[in-house]
This record gives C-alpha cells, sequence and structure tokens, in this order.
C-alpha cells in the first residue's frame, strides 16, 4: 500500500515539475513578447510639421515645406510694371538626438537660383551654451533673425539691406537668469554662404545681446518687453564695379543709385563695421518694434580710400486680433477658421529711412539720391497656422534728387502687394 503511495506521489511531483517548467517557459516567452512590443518604434504626426519620435524619445526629427508667391500691382503712371512671381519655396529637415546634438537644413528656390538657407550641427544640451557651425543666420538685427515667411510686413524693411546674411561660420549663444538676458557670438567667412572662395584671410565677428528686463518677474505689461544690440566688424572684398550692397528698395525693386556706363572707377576692399539697436515690445494685442543699424565701409574710387557710411531705422507698430506671435515663432491663432472660428488677423505700419554717404554720386557718377523714405502697412490674415494672405501698400518717396525709373525720372512711387503662402 505504501508502496502504491510512493509511486502515485512520485508519479504527482514529476508531473507538477514538468507543468512548472511549462509556466516558467510560457512565462519567458510572454516577457520576450513584451520586450518586443516595447522596442524603440516612430510615432508620426503634424503639429503643425510633419513630425517623428522614438518610442525612448532619443530621436526627434521635423519635416517641412513652404510656398510663398506675390503679386505687385502698380499704382501710378512710371511704376513698376505688374508682376506676379513665386517668390520662395523652400523645404527643411531638422533633427535631434539624445537631446544633445541638432542637424538642421533649409533650402530654397528663390527666382534667381536656389541656396542653402542653413545647414547647422549644434549641440544643444545646456540652454546656457549652445555651440552650432555650418551655414548660418549672422547675430546681427531683430528682422534677420525671422524667417520670411512670418516677417509682420510681406517685404523686409530697407535696413535688411545693410545687414549681414547668411553665412559660413560657427556661434556660441545662451539664455542665462531665467532668460532674462540672451547672446549669440560668431566668426564667419564674410563673403556669403554662396561664395565659392574667400577672397581674404581675415574673418567677421558678429555678436547680438538681447535683454529682457522682466522675464524673470515684474509687472505683467513689461514681461514681453526686448531691448537689444548688435556689432560686427571684418574685411570686405569686391570686384571692382561691386556696392557694398544693392541699392535697390525692397517693396518696389527699383534702384535709387544707378551706375554710370563706362568701366567702373571704385571697388570696395577694407574694413567693414556695422553696429545697431534693438527695441521690441510686445504685450498683446498691441506690438512695438523699432530698430537702428550703422555700416560703414572702405572704399577706393580712383585709387583714392574713402570711408563710405549707410545709416538705417525704422519702427512699426501692429495690433491682433484672435491671435499672436512671439519674435522668431510662427503665430498663434486662437480659432482656426473651419475649427469653429475665422482665423487671426494682424494689421501693422511701418515707416523706413535710409540715408548714405555721397561718395558714390560724388566721386563715381552714379544717378540717383541718397535718402529714401518708405511709408507701408498691410493686413495679414491667418486662417490658421500654416496660411497666410496679406496685402500691403507701400509709398516710397526719394530725398534730394530723382531717380530713373522706365525712361523718366521719378520722386516717389507706390505699389499694393498681394501675398499667399502655405508653411507646413
Amino acid at each position: 500500500m505504501s508502496g502504491a503511495c510512493l509511486l502515485v506521489f512520485a508519479a504527482a511531483a514529476t508531473a507538477a515539475q514538468a507543468q512548472g517548467n511549462g509556466i516558467e517557459e510560457r512565462i519567458r516567452r510572454l516577457e520576450i513578447q513584451e520586450e518586443e512590443v516595447q522596442a524603440p518604434a516612430f510615432g508620426i504626426w503634424m503639429n503643425p510639421d510633419v513630425q517623428f519620435k522614438s518610442a525612448d524619445e532619443r530621436f526627434e526629427a521635423t519635416i517641412g515645406a513652404f510656398v510663398i508667391a506675390h503679386s505687385t500691382f502698380a499704382i501710378r503712371e512710371n511704376a513698376p510694371a505688374d508682376t506676379f512671381s513665386v517668390a520662395e519655396t523652400g523645404l527643411r529637415v531638422a533633427a535631434t538626438i539624445d537631446g544633445a546634438w541638432e542637424v538642421a537644413l533649409q533650402a530654397r528656390i528663390l527666382p534667381d537660383g536656389a541656396d542653402l538657407y542653413l545647414g547647422t550641427v549644434s549641440f544643444v544640451k545646456w540652454d546656457g551654451l549652445i555651440l552650432s557651425a555650418g551655414v548660418i543666420t549672422s547675430p546681427y538685427s531683430m528682422e534677420l533673425q525671422e524667417y520670411n515667411q512670418w516677417i509682420d510686413i510681406p517685404v523686409y524693411s530697407m535696413m535688411s539691406l545693410t545687414t549681414p546674411d547668411i553665412d559660413l561660420g560657427a556661434t556660441a549663444e545662451g539664455s542665462l537668469f531665467t532668460e532674462t538676458l540672451n547672446y549669440t557670438i560668431g566668426i564667419f567667412n564674410g563673403n556669403g554662404a554662396g561664395a565659392g572662395r574667400d577672397e581674404n584671410s581675415d574673418k567677421d565677428a558678429c555678436g547680438r545681446l538681447v535683454l529682457r528686463p522682466f522675464a524673470a518677474g515684474g509687472p505683467e505689461i513689461l514681461n514681453r518687453l526686448w531691448i537689444g544690440a548688435s556689432a560686427m566688424a571684418g574685411r570686405s572684398r569686391h570686384d571692382p564695379g561691386e556696392t557694398p550692397f544693392t541699392f535697390e528698395t525692397t517693396s518696389t525693386g527699383t534702384a535709387w543709385l544707378v551706375a554710370p556706363a563706362g568701366p567702373p572707377a571704385f571697388r570696395v576692399d577694407g574694413g567693414i563695421r556695422r553696429l545697431g539697436g534693438e527695441i521690441a515690445w510686445l504685450p498683446g494685442p498691441f506690438e512695438f518694434k523699432a530698430e537702428i543699424s550703422h555700416m560703414e565701409a572702405r572704399i577706393e574710387f580712383d585709387g583714392d580710400a574713402e570711408r563710405w557710411n549707410a545709416q538705417s531705422w525704422y519702427v512699426s507698430a501692429g495690433f491682433w486680433l484672435g491671435g499672436s506671435r512671439e519674435p522668431g515663432e510662427r503665430p498663434d491663432v486662437e480659432t482656426p477658421l473651419f475649427a469653429g472660428g475665422w482665423g487671426a488677423l494682424q494689421a501693422v505700419a511701418r515707416y523706413t529711412q535710409m540715408r548714405v554717404g555721397d561718395e558714390f554720386t560724388n566721386d563715381a557718377g552714379f544717378i540717383g539720391t541718397n535718402r529714401v523714405r518708405e511709408y507701408a502697412a498691410a493686413v495679414n490674415w491667418y486662417p490658421n497656422a500654416i496660411v497666410r494672405i496679406s496685402l500691403m501698400y507701400a509709398l516710397v518717396e526719394y530725398v534730394g534728387d530723382r531717380v530713373p525709373l522706365g525712361g523718366h525720372m521719378i520722386d516717389d512711387e507706390d505699389v499694393l502687394i498681394l501675398r499667399t503662402q502655405i508653411d507646413f
């Protein structure tokens, strides 16, 4: 009897052990399956760019594109002809790896060709020190930091003619004291991103400081107050007959200084300096912005070197209905069209003035004026955060001397500009 009991007990123990081994095996398989399910995977969504993110959040990427179209309508005779153009088309890609490295690319197609507007590799681990290298926007001027898609008025002010442009270089930037102080300093090639070679061994140094005195506390109405300063020093070398910048208005494209026929009598060759100041107060829904820039360059006129200068400034004021926008960001539309609302409206006006030295008219025989004023106003409608429709009016006055246009000499002109764009 006892032997039979032992046999039964042994058989039961063997079965239990086999069952236990089977349970352990099933648990191990379930754990493997769970690990496979939790393995890094990608999530994809639009907000409004196409965004990618791995499940472990170690890799993030965005892809976007935009198209900007301009239609220009002359209001009076002897003004520029009516035109329509796709002013700019672009594609941008950005990726962040391990929260420390960022790669950004933005290419544009313009009416006169294509360029790489942005192409950087950055170390972004710390807010107080971000290091970047590649094709970078120079840290000068508040207006220059804005992408074309989101500037308040459909065209940049004439002050942008005197500011540096995108260039090949390296920068260090950061935000300190709870975003109270923001800085950017950089070293640049000095010939622009599209230059095939560097004409001199000297490099351009450029820097910008922005103070937000009430960012960490204080009156709420002053929380969105920006005060900034920029400086740039370097060396510029141009081919004979090439001016320091294009003497054309940004709204009408009219040349207000025209070179005489014949061989050039000047060359830009030597040191170049820029100093700028800026202020922005955006309490919402009202906005106020102003900037000033001074530029000096060494120019040889028939072998005699002279210091030539250009001063420009602008002031603008605007008002928002149903939205707002932070500097450098796309607009925030409170109630988009087709989502229970009508979008957002921005009305803005700007006055710009530019004055340049008279060396080109006195020593090189240029025809035109050394002083230009522009009065501009625009209404921007944003049905949502990715679509913009703008109507702009600009009146340009040529002070002191008339400028040639279409076989006539004019002292002012005005145009309407209709701008449509999509950015996603």
